[in-house]
């Protein structure tokens, strides 16, 4: 059948063959399809998926289902559970879980309860905020300074979190880590589709979300050995520390060199990568050299927008199914954790079973993320 297409039409094959070459096969030549090198990058770069996840979920201890009553009156008064008074002076908190939690020391009840939602929701909006932003800055400045900077930023905002003096100030930091951890779960995505092989990529990025299984249940031992929210808070931030000094050694991604033209940079990780993986270096720097020529040569200058999605039926009908699929799916998942806390009396064992449920599912990521560049 092959022989036949190149007869009717073989310019069109031998195109295609070329652009394969030219976009793909120049790693997959050099380092293979997956080896060592692409496994410990891969490795490093998922655990910056603990830090997403631990601040993504750390509210259902920090909001969970709170009982209170009040225990001073103005006047005389009758205490009766969960009952708002006007000449109530001090209420008195039954925690589920921590001894003390945002809901307790900031009294987020009464005409204050929408602030405990309001938590969660400035911390979602930092990171619609962070996977654009981010995006940029992967694009214009790196795949690997920007998530350096992403976790960076994400540890200075977490180790100050448990400090803050009141709620607004606990809120802002919310936002920033919102916008940092936005960033970084979306340059994991692109690193480790950059680096490996497009027959890999369908089974890496399943593995690439099993973490956040891991982090979910996690959040319950870090819970459970905390008096406070301040001290929960402190411990998995300290915890990120570690996996900042792991991030600060994987390297920039060659697809991004190579489409900055720095070749030179791009030919050094590989030739790296090839040791790594026990493979000859001997025609590393002419494969690579002849296909960065190429698709210089081939590189076109397009000013693209959003609007572009929607440019024809076709993108049009599969960027609304996406939309629509995405939201349904984050309304859903989101939902269920945002009111997880009433699903049983014991919370540790609700958090961990949520989150270990997740690991047989694992997330399908389909896409080469934004702005990838071959």
């Amino acid at each position: 059948m092959k022989n036949i297409l190149s007869s009717i039409c073989p310019n069109k094959e031998k195109h295609k063959e070329e652009t394969s070459i030219d976009s793909e096969d120049y790693l997959t030549k050099t380092i293979g399809t997956f080896g060592l090198w692409q496994a410990a990058v891969c490795g490093a770069t998922a655990l910056t998926r603990f830090i997403v996840m631990w601040n993504m979920t750390a509210i259902f201890f920090l909001t969970p289902d709170t009982e209170f009553e009040c225990i001073q009156f103005k006047g005389i008064g009758n205490k009766t559970a969960n009952t708002c008074y006007d000449d109530c002076m001090k209420y008195e908190y039954h925690n589920q879980g921590l001894q003390t939690t945002l809901i307790s020391d900031y009294n987020l009840i009464c005409d204050r309860q929408w602030l405990a939602s309001m938590a969660q929701s400035v911390l979602m909006l930092g990171f619609l905020v962070g996977t654009f932003l981010f995006g940029w800055i992967s694009d214009r400045f790196g795949r690997r300074n920007s998530i350096v900077a992403s976790v960076l930023i994400n540890v200075i905002f977490m180790l100050a979190t448990p400090f803050s003096p009141n709620f607004w100030t606990f809120s802002i930091f919310r936002l920033i880590t919102g916008i940092a951890s936005g960033g970084t779960l979306i340059i994991c995505i692109v690193i480790v589709m950059e680096i490996i092989s497009k027959s890999h990529r369908e089974a890496a990025s399943s593995v690439l979300v099993q973490p956040d299984a891991l982090a979910q249940a996690s959040l319950s031992i870090f819970a459970y050995y905390s008096p406070n929210w301040n001290i929960y808070v402190l411990v998995y931030s300290v915890a990120s520390i570690f996996i900042l000094i792991i991030i600060l050694f994987i390297p920039e991604s060659p697809r991004w060199l190579i489409s900055r033209g720095r070749i030179d940079e791009a030919i050094q990780i590989i030739t790296k990568a090839a040791q790594r993986n026990k493979l000859s270096t001997e025609n590393i720097e002419a494969i690579i050299k002849n296909s960065a020529e190429k698709l210089i040569n081939k590189k076109e200058v397009v000013n693209t927008t959003y609007l572009d999605l929607f440019k024809t039926k076709e993108l049009a009908i599969n960027t609304t199914c996406i939309f629509v699929a995405w939201t349904v799916s984050g309304t859903c998942f989101f939902g269920i954790n945002q009111y997880m806390t009433f699903v049983g009396s014991n919370l540790y064992v609700a958090v961990v079973v949520l989150g270990l449920i997740q690991m047989p599912t694992g997330d399908d990521i389909k896409t080469n993320g934004p702005g990838e560049k071959s």
